[in-house]
C-alpha cells in the first residue's frame, strides 16, 4: 500500500511551489528589463524598479529588434514586461 497525501496537505505544498515560480519569473523578467536598459545606457541599478526608474523604462525608445515579445511570459511588449513585473504577489 502507497501512503498518498490528502488533498488539503497537497494544496498547502502547492502553494510555496507556485510562488517560487512566480518569484522565478518576476526575476527573469526583471533581468530582461535591465539588459535592455543597459543597451539603451540607462545604468540605475536597483533604482531602475523605483518610481522614477520605472518612468525611465517606459519611456524608452526601443530599436525594432528590442520590441521583440518577453520570452519568460506571455507578454507582447517591453511595457507587458513591467506590467508582469508588479504584479507578482508580495512576500508572505
Amino acid at each position: 500500500m502507497v501512503w498518498v497525501r490528502d488533498a488539503a496537505n497537497r494544496d498547502l505544498r502547492q502553494l510555496p511551489w507556485h510562488r517560487h515560480r512566480l518569484v522565478q519569473m518576476r526575476t527573469r523578467v526583471m533581468n530582461q528589463l535591465h539588459v535592455v536598459a543597459l543597451n539603451e545606457g540607462l545604468r540605475r541599478k536597483k533604482a531602475s524598479w523605483r518610481p522614477a526608474g520605472r518612468n525611465e523604462l517606459e519611456s524608452l525608445k526601443l530599436a525594432p529588434w528590442a520590441s521583440l515579445p518577453c520570452t519568460t511570459t506571455a507578454a507582447q511588449t517591453p511595457d507587458d514586461c513591467l506590467r508582469a513585473h508588479t504584479r507578482t504577489p508580495p512576500p508572505c
